[in-house]
């Protein structure tokens, strides 16, 4: 009966994604490493944990992705971190044993600011944060993609979620959501 339990709560609470988040800090020299421990755990229990979509997924449905964020700067001082991220996910091939890939992005214009164990959150319609826009946004187009490869247009409402991330994240005043910063940006992907 308990393990019957267990198992209903397992099905009924399994988010979408099933994220491996790195941070590589290999470029950075004479500061502590426990920031960047503390940094990519807590960015793989904010985008494993939480539910983006009123979607139905079972614990093995979930997306499989990753995320991988290169600092290429970081001042302690002032908790400033200039990143890239590269970003993927991949889905089984319909009645085989293997993954492909899905999405593939890199993104070279990711800055935020970060002290250890600042907390992690999104709230609905603010935006007050570059680090969880940015890794929102992501999970988005993660979640948009893998719904468009079930049906034509599936993943349109989560798209639009995206949408609205950029359209929030432009009074950061960070570069990579605005039209006219890049072609190759947070606002031109989702467009």
């Amino acid at each position: 009966m308990i393990l019957l339990l267990v198992a209903v709560a397992l099905k009924s609470t399994a988010q979408e994604l099933n994220c491996k988040f790195t941070v590589n800090y290999s470029q950075i020299q004479g500061t502590s490493t426990q920031v960047f421990t503390t940094l990519e755990n807590a960015l793989m229990e904010f985008i494993n944990t939480r539910r983006w979509t009123q979607a139905q997924y079972e614990v093995n449905e979930r997306i499989r992705c990753s995320m991988n964020l290169t600092v290429k700067e970081y001042n302690e001082a002032d908790g400033r971190w200039k990143c890239e991220l590269i970003v993927q996910s991949t889905r089984p091939v319909w009645q085989s044993g293997y993954q492909t890939v899905v999405f593939s992005f890199k993104d070279t214009d990711v800055a935020f600011n970060y002290r250890e164990f600042d907390p992690l959150q999104l709230r609905d319609n603010v935006i007050d944060s570059n680090l969880t826009a940015v890794i929102a946004y992501y999970a988005y187009m993660i979640i948009g993609l893998d719904m468009d490869t079930m049906a034509p247009q599936g993943g349109t409402e989560v798209f639009r979620a995206a949408e609205d991330i950029v359209t929030a994240a432009q009074n950061l005043g960070e570069t990579g959501w605005k039209a006219f910063d890049s072609s190759r940006n947070r606002y031109a992907l989702v467009s």
